[in-house]
């Protein structure tokens, strides 16, 4: 019998799977050029579904016995979001085995954002998710990136590696 942790880790990595098959579905078609309304809508999803993965770590080490225990796990990181904390969360032993080195919080250009480092060297730029989901109230703009496809993709190659490997453990037998 599995887990409640397990059960609520599979869940979560499914729809982290799935939302990264959309954005790169999507960009699979898109070219190479930038534009600022599809960009936001792509560091949401990216950073949403980074979130679920890191989520479904802490669910996977949870000691939860029912939903609501396991959840609580996940919902005690304060400030709400901040993967920098989530990660913190989750023991070096699962972040090794699953391809995660570190993460570090910084500000670009007034806006917030999470570096993320991972096993095999490479490395992805994830938005801070409340940060870019209320960009409007800041005063300053996004500075435009232009290998931002090229970026996504390898950091999303990057992300499924990671997924992969949480998938194997989330439908492991205890």
């Amino acid at each position: 019998m599995q887990t409640k942790g397990k059960i609520l880790a599979q869940r979560a990595i499914t729809r982290a799977s799935s939302g990264l098959y959309f954005i790169d579905e999507i960009i699979r078609f898109r070219g190479d050029s930038t534009d600022g309304a599809f960009s936001r809508s792509w560091y949401v999803l990216l950073s949403f579904n980074f979130e679920l993965i890191l989520n479904s770590l802490i669910a996977l080490e949870s000691k939860g016995k029912s939903n609501q225990e396991v959840m609580k796990d996940i919902m005690s990181v304060r400030p709400a979001h901040d993967y920098e904390k989530l990660f913190q969360k989750i023991s070096t032993e699962l972040l090794s085995e699953v391809g995660l080195i570190s993460i570090k919080k910084q500000s670009k250009n007034g806006f917030i954002q999470y570096e993320v480092f991972f096993k095999d060297g490479s490395e992805a730029y994830i938005q801070d998710l409340v940060d870019v989901r209320y960009d409007f109230k800041k005063d300053n703009l996004r500075s435009p990136d232009p290998n931002e496809i090229p970026r996504i993709k390898k950091e999303s190659k990057s992300l499924r590696s990671v997924i992969s490997v949480v998938k194997k453990l989330a439908w492991e037998e205890d």
